[in-house]
């Protein structure tokens, strides 16, 4: 699959979908913080607070963590954006839980400091403070290198603690079902249930829940959007894969793991 200039392939052992012609790692390095990516068509992604985004943490946090924080947990979000989850968590868990997030790209970690959040930015490679739980949501298809990432991050949770990925369990699906555009480069990398537990499981962490959402929320609200956009010229809609059976169609995925103590 070509799409802006870049080739997504896919790796014959794990099935996972990479872009086998990446940017130049400072390239890479300049666009996480500024939102800007170039290709054949520049592609911005500083999008706005997703207000939306707190109803879909709302109704899936209670699977996740059916029961509350009743002592002192601390909680690092990394790449938290304009701080969703973190708000979400607050609302959803109250004080007991100690939040930090970690957030590259400047205008996000800005407006999340704006809303009262306690965000900066925390380099991986070197951290020492660690966490009783670490979360990873929306991000792991913007890695380069996911197994490094994921390894420097393993450092940052208590051993006990807990890691949560929200990602895509897509890479497995048909290439034609693919929801397009794939956003590349800024998306980068994509990866399934199987592959990512095998992953975590040579970091020494160890799946204990994975929760499935629809990766375009089946609202009235959203369906109207994806018909308006289908109407529209020169907007990509994702209105198709409304349509598409369960075994054909790209899922988001929560996956909780514990490491080994």
């Amino acid at each position: 699959m070509v799409e802006n200039g870049f080739d997504l392939v896919k790796c014959s052992g794990c099935g996972t979908l990479f872009i086998s012609n990446p940017p130049t790692d400072e390239t890479i390095s300049k666009s996480v913080v500024t939102g800007i990516y170039d290709g054949e068509k520049q592609l911005d992604v500083n999008v706005r607070y997703n207000r939306s985004a707190l109803s879909f943490y709302k109704s899936v946090l209670p699977e996740i963590f059916p029961t509350p924080f009743r002592e002192r947990t601390t909680w690092l979000d990394v790449g938290c954006g304009y701080g969703e989850f973190l708000e979400a968590l607050q609302r959803q868990y109250g004080p007991n839980l100690v939040l930090k997030g970690s957030e590259p790209n400047e205008k996000k970690q800005k407006a999340a400091k704006a809303r009262g959040h306690n965000v900066g930015y925390i380099d991986l490679a070197t951290c020492e403070e660690q966490f009783d739980v670490v979360s990873l949501m929306n991000v792991y298809s913007h890695l380069p290198n996911p197994p490094a990432f994921l390894s420097d991050l393993s450092r940052t949770v208590i051993p006990g603690g807990l890691l949560l990925i929200q990602t895509g369990d897509s890479s497995n699906i048909d290439q034609d079902n693919i929801m397009k555009p794939a956003g590349l480069p800024d998306h980068m990398s994509f990866t399934n249930a199987a592959a990512l537990t095998e992953m975590l499981a040579r970091l020494n962490f160890k799946v204990e829940r994975i929760v499935h959402r629809p990766s375009v929320p089946l609202t009235l609200l959203q369906l109207g959007k994806e018909v308006a956009k289908f109407i529209l010229p020169n907007r990509d809609s994702f209105l198709r894969y409304y349509f598409l059976s369960n075994q054909k169609k790209s899922r988001s995925m929560l996956m909780l793991a514990r490491k080994s103590s």
